[in-house]
């Protein structure tokens, strides 16, 4: 099995500085996706970021707000990279860790969106840490909602 065949993988932001501004990754559509994961990289963190998911109602970003998020998994053990530990998230953001090289992911269902109100893009948001910390972001979708035949339905259009 390859995994390519069985989700869409989007690149949410490539490595970069989060420092010199907030930095929020492109906004993908679930319209075609019954699930999303989201996975957070950082290798040189200077300061602690806050991370938010943003829903959305087009790829553009339009009416943002915040999703409610409860929990994410991180991997905040140096040096463990198979370890992700579940931790709760409250007011739906958290703040990640000052160590290097650390991983969080959170896990998104379409139907946590409000969608009664035409919410159906997200995209991860990281505040400005104030210091010299890189990063970059993937979104995994998955749970196709239509047979896609030889390749998966986009997720970066509406």
């Amino acid at each position: 099995m390859r995994l390519i065949d069985k989700v869409k993988i989007v690149n949410g932001f490539s490595p970069v500085d989060i420092d010199a501004e907030a930095t929020t990754g492109d906004y993908v559509s679930m319209k075609n996706y019954n699930h999303c994961t989201i996975i957070l990289t950082l290798g040189v963190t200077g300061a602690a970021s806050s991370i938010t998911v943003q829903q959305a109602t087009s790829v553009a970003g339009t009416s943002a707000k915040n999703l409610t998020v409860t929990e994410m998994y991180a991997n905040e053990a140096v040096g463990t990279n198979d370890t992700l530990v579940t931790t709760a998230v409250t007011s739906n953001t958290f703040d990640t860790s000052t160590d290097d090289g650390l991983m969080y992911v959170i896990e998104v269902d379409a139907a946590e969106l409000d969608l009664a109100n035409g919410f159906d893009c997200l995209a991860l948001a990281c505040s400005d840490p104030g210091a010299e910390t890189f990063g970059s972001c993937v979104y995994v979708m998955s749970e196709p909602r239509y047979e896609a035949g030889d390749a998966m339905p986009t997720a970066i259009t509406d």
